[in-house]
């Protein structure tokens, strides 16, 4: 891929693993967009650490990822790309917790 103009730079990069989770993303995608938030969907069968390789090469903040684990749990694991730490967010608190994290470091 091209890299990204800093103005055109993704909010977020959302890994699907799995089926079921790439259902999930779609719906997540939407929601995250209709926020006004950028962010690309990796629905490739790529293993899980070749996506978080494109994630970062592209140089995005944040990572979601949603497997069938995140799917029973009912929450997305977020992935702070250049902190190399990750925490677990409720699917519905996952636009408002992009903003406060966005909105902490910039659009």
């Amino acid at each position: 891929l091209p890299k990204r103009q800093k103005k055109e730079q993704l909010h977020a990069y959302i890994i699907a693993l799995g089926e079921l989770a790439a259902q999930k993303v779609i719906v997540l995608a939407k929601e995250i967009r209709k926020a006004g938030f950028r962010c690309d969907v990796d629905y490739s069968e790529a293993s899980l650490k070749s996506k978080l390789k494109e994630a970062n090469k592209i140089e995005t903040k944040f990572a979601l990822i949603i497997g069938d684990d995140e799917l029973k749990a009912n929450k997305a694991t977020l992935r702070y790309m250049q902190e190399s730490r990750e925490e677990k967010i409720d699917f519905s608190e996952i636009v408002a917790t992009l903003g406060k994290l966005i909105d902490g470091i910039g659009k």
